[in-house]
């Protein structure tokens, strides 16, 4: 029953005449198609490996453009504008945010100092740049 079953899937599904049917069947067989069709690509393209993977690199990317953006907004004078429209933003999940808010200032804190700032300005403009490439391919 089963290997009847996983064969009409595999081969017969594929080989039915809509113009022969009805059009409850023909739609039915239809929507079977690209119910068939739709799962076929989405484990072929191994859409849930990119999609944890896209979740990732979201997550990483956070800290860094958060940091990047705090840089810019304390040479406006912005900061705490920021700081408050986050915490508005993350509203019930304040926890987060602060943590998030915490160690993009901590790695804003670590970057200060002639040589190490440059470089490290550099290489944070670098991350966030090729995460936000990675992101979008």
């Amino acid at each position: 029953m089963v290997s009847r079953l996983l064969e009409f899937i595999r081969t017969d599904v594929w080989r039915i005449r809509l113009k022969d049917l009805s059009r409850k069947r023909s739609f039915g067989i239809r929507l079977l198609r690209i119910v068939l069709l739709a799962t076929r690509g989405f484990n072929e393209d191994r859409i849930h490996l990119r999609a944890s993977a896209l979740t990732l690199y979201s997550l990483f990317s956070i800290v860094p453009v958060l940091a990047m953006i705090f840089g810019i907004a304390k040479g406006f004078g912005f900061e705490k504008f920021l700081q408050e429209d986050l915490l508005e933003r993350f509203h019930g999940q304040e926890e987060v945010a602060t943590r998030i808010i915490d160690f993009a200032q901590s790695l804003l804190e670590a970057t200060k100092g002639g040589i190490i700032a440059g470089v490290g300005l550099i290489i944070l403009f670098w991350t966030v740049i090729r995460v936000l490439r990675d992101v979008e391919n």
